[in-house]
């Protein structure tokens, strides 16, 4: 049993623990505290107190008192990031990709490795136990890395207890001095308070004997005299546990919780609402503390990764490095310049195989052509590469300094390359935050469970009770069980990084507060959690609890509108909105699209949305289309010609923008699309042949004004009427005598026979049939036999054909014709009132073709189900 020099002093209550904090002098005794927040609450308390000025080290965190010792001991050490030790790591070749996993297993195995005599026997333990040689290389390359921390006599904050631990600090004075830890003590800091107690008054305040028993950093010391044993008397406070379906619930039951409180008179200073990790709630939860109108000592900060001058700073040096599409499209775009437009840029790079891909703009290519070239950088020299790329972007002046100052702060003394420069500022800048609303200190608490160690505290609020979220084990390269054997053969006291919450939550327990401890049986992102021990203890069963209505939903509630309003509702604010939307004209395109799906003619004619042609390995659909037509628009000529393959190879690679496809894949696409021409070609040469047929007009415009108080076209609108207008894809002469209307169709998946035409709302060759046969396309006119939709791909025109005598599919006799005309008119008269009401709803005729609809992600439709 190691001999125990600190004077430890339990309290039989918190409150009398809470007395003698506050009578400590501590200008004549400082007080060591266990982390930042809480030297912030006692800084405040003292001033508010005393009045008076507190000197520098008259409360300090823990680390900080470490950092003391540390200069004392050995005074020309520098301590650096974390950051910089990774840096270092990753600067070596035989470490990487190993990065994370050495500095870890550093951190962890430190005891042994700060011993003069650690690395042998370490090696001796290995040797003697072989089965645990897979670990054994990452511990060789940790201790290289360690050795050169020693050369360069760095280190980093989380290094120090480690490090103070083989050293004896007996000599080192600190005069008298009280620490009061919490549930952060871990078992090193024990046996370094130990050895500074030798010759040092050290007290350290805890509230029980019981529970000195129950901590593990105290278990090496079960028979430390204790100045007061008396245990902690049993809590008078109040348990409450609850369980919810979603971390959602637990926010909103939190929020109502403590506006409950306020207004039973509970000052917001003596709440908390606390978790083990509360930034995983924090967005949330602020939102909602703000809408109830209830003040936070919880600073508002958002990470300088998230603005956009840091964001184009880092994939600036990553375009230089290895370029990628969307690092140059934030590279690019910028105040100060651009290489194109936008959409110029998304048409060309939105497939990007190989590094040649980017030379389909000389511009761009140059971009990363130009970038910086240099292999190994000194800190000097990369800090003015950052401040050439900030001039250029125009960046915040403010970030940039902060960036700045932690760069310089680790002062490096090696060089390293562009690649690794950019990974030791990747990780700077998880570090950095900017604050956006600094904390009211009389507001409600908001913090981790690991942090909370106030003792003047009367509400809790304790969400996220979750096994998940309170024991966990840092991945590493060792098992604990490895651990647990290392310390019990060498004597090193390693830190386990287990995440182990249980017992912080049973520290806060022991005070008088009152407690609401809740478990969400799944998280923000859907994922299942299962309850922790301690929720377990108090679970006062297992159905769901409903949350509290807070005020946010009281509001909700007064303003709410009955489900059968709802609908009514919607179309209210979307025809609210659409003041701007005067239907004038329509297209015949445009009305299919309304049948279809309401929602694609809002997007397209109020939104302006429209489908994007980009280069691709393949034609795109867009280009495929508008390609075809052009050329048989262009072909397809009177008298007929059927051209060979050849002829329509050069054609088409004359025809194709180079823009839509890679240059590398052009032949093949000419030769797939020549094959499909020749097909239409020989399919056209039989069909002309057996009803002499003869084309008469090619992209035929036409225009008509449709009355709807009337239900019929004219060639003169007023103000009621409504503009309809399009181009017929070919007219042809059949057998000298009736007239044939073609729209052509790049895919023909859906396309059928007229039977089922106004089911599913195929519509423009029945208006194409209606206007021609009405005279509204110019120099054309005449009764309509056949009308075709042709299929280009599989070359199997689908329509209807006027009174034919054989039995091929499509037929159709006059009566039917007049009654198919007939019901289109319905159609349209309807859904030309329907969009005069601004009636968009997001609900599609067919809902299996929502997954290819380039509007998918857009439309509510899939979110109302």
């Amino acid at each position: 049993m190691i001999n125990s020099y600190i004077n430890i002093k339990s309290f039989s209550s918190w409150e009398k623990l809470g007395k003698t904090i506050a009578d400590i002098d501590i200008k004549s005794t400082p007080l060591v505290v266990s982390g930042v927040k809480t030297k912030s609450d006692l800084q405040y308390y003292f001033l508010n107190q005393q009045q008076e000025c507190l000197f520098g080290n008259s409360i300090q965190t823990f680390y900080e008192f470490l950092e003391d010792i540390l200069f004392k001991v050995k005074p020309d050490i520098k301590i650096v990031s974390s950051h910089y030790v990774k840096a270092m790591i990753a600067s070596k070749e035989d470490t990487y990709g190993e990065t994370e996993s050495i500095f870890e297993f550093l951190k962890l195995m430190l005891p042994a490795f700060s011993h003069p005599d650690g690395f042998e026997i370490m090696s001796g333990w290995l040797q003697t136990h072989r089965a645990h040689t897979k670990w054994s290389s990452t511990f060789k390359k940790a201790n290289k890395i360690y050795t050169q921390i020693l050369e360069e006599n760095i280190i980093t904050q989380e290094f120090i207890p480690a490090l103070l631990f083989n050293l004896d600090l007996g000599d080192i004075n600190i005069k008298k001095r009280y620490f009061y830890l919490g549930s952060n003590l871990k078992p090193v800091h024990i046996y370094i308070l130990n050895s500074l107690a030798k010759n040092n008054n050290i007290t350290l305040l805890c509230p029980s004997k019981n529970w000195i028993e129950k901590h593990e950093a105290l278990k090496v010391y079960r028979e430390l005299k204790v100045s007061n044993t008396s245990s902690l008397n049993k809590p008078q406070n109040k348990v409450v546990s609850k369980r919810f379906t979603s971390m959602l619930s637990e926010v909103k039951d939190a929020v109502a919780h403590a506006r409950k409180w306020v207004e039973e008179g509970i000052n917001q200073k003596d709440i908390v609402i606390t978790a083990p990790d509360i930034d995983l709630y924090w967005q949330v939860l602020k939102e909602h503390l703000d809408i109830e109108g209830l003040g936070y000592d919880k600073a508002t900060k958002a990470p300088i990764q998230s603005f956009s001058d840091v964001m184009t700073l880092i994939s600036t040096i990553r375009a230089n490095l290895t370029p990628s599409k969307n690092d140059l499209q934030l590279a690019i775009f910028n105040k100060d310049s651009f290489v194109s437009s936008y959409d110029e840029f998304y048409e060309k790079y939105n497939i990007v195989t190989e590094l040649d891909d980017y030379k389909r703009s000389e511009t761009v290519f140059n971009f990363i052509s130009d970038g910086y070239k240099k292999e190994n950088l000194s800190l000097e020299e990369f800090v003015e590469y950052i401040i050439l790329i900030w001039e250029k972007i125009d960046g915040n002046s403010e970030r940039l300094s902060k960036i700045l100052s932690c760069l310089i702060q680790d002062n490096f003394a090696f060089q390293m390359d562009l690649s690794k420069w950019l990974y030791y500022l990747e990780l700077l800048l998880t570090n950095i935050t900017v604050t956006n609303k600094h904390p009211n200190l009389n507001g409600i608490g908001v913090l981790d469970l690991s942090s909370l160690d106030r003792l003047d505290i009367k509400k809790i609020y304790f969400m996220g009770a979750t096994y998940q979220a309170m024991n966990s084990f840092k991945s590493v390269p060792i098992t604990k069980q490895d651990l647990d054997k290392i310390e019990l053969d060498t004597g090193f006291v390693l830190d386990h990084k287990t995440k182990n919450l249980e017992f912080n939550a049973s520290w806060i327990l022991s005070g008088n507060a009152d407690v609401v401890v809740s478990f969400p049986e799944s998280s923000f992102f859907s994922d299942e959690l299962t309850p922790s021990y301690f929720w377990l203890k108090y679970a006062e069963g297992k159905l769901i609890n409903q949350p509290e209505k807070t005020r946010w939903d009281l509001i909700q509630e007064k303003n709410a509108i009955e489900p059968e309003q709802s609908r009514v509702y919607d179309k209210y604010l979307i025809k609210k909105t659409l003041k701007r939307y005067n239907l004038q004209k329509l297209s015949a395109t445009s009305i299919e699209s309304y049948k279809k799906c309401p929602f694609i003619l809002y997007a397209k004619k109020c939104l302006g949305l429209k489908d994007r042609a980009t280069q691709d390995l393949d034609i795109n659909f867009l280009y495929q289309g508008s390609l075809l037509h052009e050329c048989l628009e262009e072909l397809i000529t009177e008298p007929f010609k059927n051209y060979s393959e050849k002829e329509l190879e050069e054609y088409l690679k004359n025809k194709i923008k180079p823009n839509i496809v890679e240059p590398k894949y052009l032949e093949k696409f000419v030769h797939k699309y020549t094959r499909m021409l020749k097909r239409v070609f020989e399919f056209e040469l039989k069909s002309r042949e057996k009803d002499n047929i003869k084309t008469i007009g090619k992209e035929v415009e036409f225009k008509a004004h449709y009355l709807p108080d009337k239900d019929k076209f004219h060639k003169s609108g007023n103000e009621t009427s409504i503009l309809i207008t399009g181009k017929i894809d070919r007219i042809d002469k059949v057998n000298d005598s009736s007239l044939r209307v073609v729209d052509y169709k790049s895919s023909g998946n859906k396309l059928k026979h007229h039977p089922s035409w106004i089911k599913d709302n195929l519509l423009q060759l029945i208006l194409y049939s209606i206007l021609v046969e009405e005279g509204f396309v110019d120099k054309i006119s005449g009764k309509v036999s056949d009308a075709l939709y042709f299929d280009l791909k599989g070359i199997t025109p689908k329509g209807f054909y006027l009174d034919k005598k054989s039995n091929r599919e499509g037929k159709i006799s006059l009566e039917d014709l007049v009654e198919l005309y007939n019901s289109f008119r319905e159609v349209l008269k309807g859904a030309i009132e329907e969009i005069k009401k601004a009636e968009f709803d997001p609900v599609p005729n067919d809902p299996k073709g929502c997954e290819k609809c380039y509007l998918n992600k857009t439309c509510r439709y899939n979110y109302e189900m």
